[in-house]
């Protein structure tokens, strides 16, 4: 009987060896995506499609380019109270028309507990090193036509062979609902160092500003709920970002990074040289955003240079 069951087990492994493994899409899943609008302080002012993939299959079994997944993607929109029928055809981008732009990022997300006051960072259980996530994603500028406040939008996703990839619930269609949100000023961001060696940065929260942001949302506009994410940059090249990333109420205007975060990124930095980025020493760029919860709403700062190095001197810099 075991060897029985020992045949019929070795047969199943050498079916399973030999079954063609033909394309990675065949693993893919269309994942979450947003439709955003998008004010930056320079001026730009655009509306913009995010959207990933997920695969179960693993990395050495399905050998690929991401940017050689998708060739195309249509975008619908309906204006029934909940989505629903008739989707009509809004706009189609294609990679060929160099419509479409994949970007690999490689973030950590620290977070703040808002009941604790304390400050959180994911590090590695067997390192202790910032636990840094990669990821893929696609984005698209909208450039031909402009969405529609308070209209259900839903995508679809064409791969390079012939898959056609929807979202799965919950994220299958969303509301477009547009507000104005404040845009952060570069020149109210700062830092210092504490006693300590902790870094301090500092901005002008845009629940100050005029008039005064309500954070919290109506009954009448759930879509209201806004949050503030900050970043910390260490790469910005055309296909590569490296950020830190943190998203806290409207009403905070400091993020506390300690000490030994520090350090750890200086390393970082270390290592994209090495890797032959062009990143510069032991200096990041932060920026600050305000959106809304449901992703629908973003606004940018223009990027502050912040140096990492206690001693630095530039208007950057406050010490105690």
């Amino acid at each position: 009987m075991k060897r029985a069951i020992f045949v019929a087990l070795l047969l199943l492994a050498i079916t399973c060896l030999l079954v063609p493994i033909t394309s990675a899409e065949t693993y893919f899943v269309a994942n979450s995506w947003y439709l955003q609008h998008r004010v930056y302080e320079d001026g730009r002012d655009f509306y913009r499609l995010e959207f990933g993939l997920k695969t179960t299959c693993p990395t050495d079994l399905c050998p690929f380019m991401l940017e050689d997944i998708v060739s195309k993607v249509e975008i619908y929109e309906s204006q029934n109270e909940y989505g629903g029928e008739p989707w009509v055809l809004f706009d189609t981008y294609t990679r060929y028309a160099h419509e479409i732009k994949v970007l690999a990022e490689t973030d950590v997300y620290p977070y703040y507990d808002t009941v604790n006051c304390r400050w959180f960072y994911q590090l590695d259980t067997t390192t202790h090193k910032l636990n840094w996530l990669s990821e893929y994603y696609y984005e698209v500028n909208l450039t031909k036509n402009k969405p529609v406040d308070m209209t259900w939008y839903k995508i679809v996703v064409y791969t390079d062979s012939g898959q056609v990839l929807t979202p799965v619930s919950p994220n299958d269609q969303k509301l477009l609902y547009l507000t104005t949100l404040p845009v952060i000023q570069a020149r109210t961001i700062g830092s210092f160092f504490d006693q300590d060696g902790n870094l301090i940065i500092t901005w002008k929260p845009p629940y100050s500003y005029d008039p005064p942001l309500n954070p919290f949302g109506t009954s009448t506009n759930p879509y209201r709920n806004v949050r503030e994410r900050l970043y910390i940059t260490l790469a910005n090249e055309p296909h590569f970002l490296q950020d830190l990333l943190i998203t806290l109420p409207t009403h905070m205007g400091q993020w506390f990074v300690p000490k030994e975060i520090i350090d750890q990124i200086k390393e970082t930095l270390a290592e994209l040289r090495r890797e032959g980025y062009d990143v510069p020493t032991n200096r990041v760029s932060v920026s600050v955003a305000v959106r809304t919860l449901d992703n629908g709403n973003r606004t940018y700062s223009n990027t502050k240079s912040i140096c990492l190095d206690q001693w630095c001197f530039g208007e950057d810099q406050w010490h105690f």
